[in-house]
C-alpha cells in the first residue's frame, strides 16, 4: 500500500489541454505576428513617420491574441472577474508606483525611449498605453495566472521571458541593430516579472494593467 502511494506522489503532474495550449502560445504568437508587422511595414512604408505599419500590426496584436485568444482560453466571466475595478489600498499604490518610476527611469537608458516626431505620432503612441495595458495583461499575466496558480515557473518566468522576447517583433520595424532592440527585450522580462508578481499579489489583472498603462505613457510622454 506503501508503495502505491509512493508511485502516484511521485508521478509528475500531468498538464490540461488549456495548459499545453498557453505554453505553446508565445511561440506561435511570434511566428504568425512576424510576418504581419514585415508586411504591414513594407506596405505603409514612411507614412505617419514610419509608424503606421506598426501601429496596424499591434492593432491586429491585439484583437487576435489579447481579445481573440484570451478570450477562447479564459471565457468572458473570467476575463470580466480578472478585469474588475479593485478598491487601492496604500500597499497597492506602492506597488504601482514601483513600475512606473522604474519606467522613468528607463527613460535616461539608450534605445529604451520613442521618438516623438509630430503631434499625430505621440497621440499615436498615447492611445497604444491602452491597448497595450488592457490586452496584454490579459493575455501575459490573465491566462496565465489562471491556470497556473501554483506553478510559479509557468505562472511568472515563462510567460515574462515571452512577453520580453515578444517586443523584438514590433520594436524592429523601426529598430537599425540588434542593440536598439536589446533594451526593450530585456526592460520588457523584468517588467513582465513585476507584474506578474503584481497579479499574483492582487489576484486580478485590474492593477497590474494599470500599473502598466501608467508605466506606459510615462514612456512615451
Amino acid at each position: 500500500m506503501q508503495e502505491t502511494i509512493s508511485q502516484v506522489e511521485s508521478e509528475p503532474t500531468r498538464f490540461t489541454a488549456r495548459q499545453r495550449m498557453a505554453i505553446g502560445a508565445p511561440v506561435v504568437l511570434m511566428a504568425t505576428m512576424y510576418p504581419v508587422f514585415r508586411v504591414l511595414d513594407v506596405t505603409f512604408g514612411d507614412r505617419l513617420d514610419g509608424y503606421l505599419g506598426w501601429y496596424l500590426g499591434l492593432v491586429i496584436y491585439w484583437l487576435a491574441w489579447g481579445a481573440g485568444f484570451s478570450l477562447w482560453m479564459l471565457g468572458p466571466s473570467q476575463i470580466r472577474r480578472m478585469l474588475r475595478p479593485r478598491r487601492p489600498t496604500v500597499r497597492v499604490i506602492g506597488l504601482i508606483a514601483f513600475p512606473v518610476l522604474m519606467a522613468g527611469a528607463g527613460l535616461f537608458i539608450p534605445g529604451m525611449g520613442y521618438e516623438k516626431l509630430s503631434a499625430g505620432v505621440l497621440l499615436l503612441l498615447l492611445s497604444t498605453t491602452i491597448g497595450n495595458g488592457v490586452f496584454e495583461e490579459t493575455l501575459w499575466r490573465g491566462i496565465y495566472l489562471d491556470l497556473f496558480r501554483e506553478r510559479r515557473f509557468w505562472r511568472v518566468a515563462w510567460p515574462s521571458i515571452w512577453f520580453g522576447l515578444w517586443h523584438m517583433i514590433p520594436v524592429s520595424v523601426n529598430a537599425v541593430t540588434f542593440t536598439d532592440v536589446l533594451p526593450t527585450v530585456i526592460g520588457s522580462m523584468f517588467f513582465g516579472l513585476y507584474l506578474a508578481f503584481l497579479a499574483k499579489k492582487t489576484d486580478s489583472v485590474w492593477w497590474p494593467m494599470v500599473a502598466h498603462l501608467l508605466g506606459c505613457i510615462v514612456m512615451v510622454s
